[in-house]
């Protein structure tokens, strides 16, 4: 995407369009060919204000549509649960065109009873039991009624 230089060439477009993921796996310089990687284990709760979510605030442009085309919290992280819903929230609080998760399935067999990749929701039962709850709050634009 490319911050401020990313919304000066999505300007010229039809939309606003921003990638983001919470907690993102590192491989220490090393690529995605690495073995040794970690994944940060921390809420986005307790980091307000420094996490990617409220931060695309700043690049709505007016008459724009804000579109984020992918979406997603590395893991293990034992606050997975809460990256779905918290996209869904702010999204419709402000009027987001739209939200898309990276990656539902990126895996060759469904019936898989572990993680496959770092950002596989399938196999995630704390993203799959919110999924639903989060696609309804963004659609119905729960978070404006809330208060």
């Amino acid at each position: 995407f490319g911050s401020w230089g990313g919304v000066l060439r999505e300007s010229a477009g039809d939309a606003i369009d921003v990638h983001a993921y919470w907690k993102h796996p590192d491989f220490g310089g090393n690529g995605w060919t690495g073995s040794s990687w970690k994944v940060g284990n921390v809420s986005m709760t307790t980091a307000a204000g420094t996490d990617p979510l409220t931060g695309f605030s700043l690049f709505r442009l007016k008459g724009k549509p804000f579109v984020m085309s992918e979406w997603n919290s590395g893991q293990p992280n034992d606050f997975g649960a809460e990256s779905l819903l918290m996209a869904a929230a702010l999204a419709a609080w402000q009027d987001w065109a739209s939200i898309y998760l990276f990656d539902y399935h990126s895996s060759g067999a469904y019936n898989r009873n572990r993680f496959e990749n770092f950002f596989s929701i399938d196999t995630h039962p704390a993203k799959m039991a919110t999924a639903t709850a989060a696609a309804l709050l963004y659609r119905r634009n729960a978070s404006t009624q809330l208060g």
